[in-house]
């Protein structure tokens, strides 16, 4: 039997799991984020370290300081999800800027964020989290907001999760696929299943089982599987 509830949690670890991502690797990702965010001159000016996790709660944490070597700010943080939320403050609390929703990034405030040379240094900074997990989302999101989203607005939305902390996103487009593999191994074709998925806008009501056969939608779920494979590898 199809379990909404047994779904989200499978889904949940998979997001979870994929927070182990090296962080080295995540430093990568946190450049890119610079890149995309403010321009690609801006990344040489911010100096990312890793460090370990808080000691005393075992919780995430990232710390502001100085530039050195010819950089002007230091970030440090023991994920990449750590790193990118000492650049939101940064941009916050130093250069009075903000990161918002918005299309095509119209909800990003960063008119008062200097030229890369004239970045002002951040005062010492060292915050942790007060929780071990920060999540985003329910099942309806992926109906009302973001049923027709490119990879490029996952992209942003990626972007502004990393931004705010969130570690633990629930990662639901292009579930259809999981299921229907699932059927096909008790032996369902895309034919007895095909009448049986909504279209993308009422996914969340098919997870909650209580119509079908609305809209068209195809069963393997090809139309989103790109896109997924492109959300799950962009892994602060």
């Amino acid at each position: 039997m199809h379990s909404v509830g047994s779904t989200c949690l499978l889904i949940l670890l998979f997001s979870c799991l994929a927070a182990a991502k090296n962080v080295h690797q995540s430093i990568d990702s946190v450049q890119g984020l610079i890149g995309r965010l403010l321009g690609a001159s801006y990344v040489p000016a911010f100096s990312l370290e890793v460090i370990p996790a808080d000691a005393a709660t075992g919780n995430d944490v990232f710390e502001l300081d100085a530039g050195s070597n010819g950089t002007r700010v230091t970030i440090r943080g023991n994920t990449g999800v750590s790193l990118a939320s000492g650049l939101n403050w940064y941009l916050k609390y130093t250069v009075n800027a903000s990161i918002g929703w918005g299309r095509n990034g119209s909800g990003n405030q960063l008119s008062s964020v200097p030229k890369p040379a004239a970045l002002p240094a951040p005062a010492a900074t060292r915050v942790v989290s007060p929780v071990k997990f920060r999540y985003l989302y329910n099942v309806c999101t992926y109906g009302y907001t973001t049923a027709f989203w490119s990879w490029e607005e996952w992209q942003r939305e990626i972007d502004r999760m990393a931004l705010w902390g969130i570690n633990l996103p629930l990662a639901f487009i292009g579930q259809e696929l999981v299921t229907t593999q699932f059927y096909h191994s008790l032996g369902l074709t895309d034919d007895d299943l095909v009448g049986w998925y909504s279209g993308p806008a009422f996914l969340p009501w098919y997870e909650y089982c209580p119509f079908f056969d609305c809209g068209v939608l195809r069963p393997d779920g090809v139309e989103r599987v790109p896109v997924r494979v492109c959300v799950c590898a962009r892994v602060y």
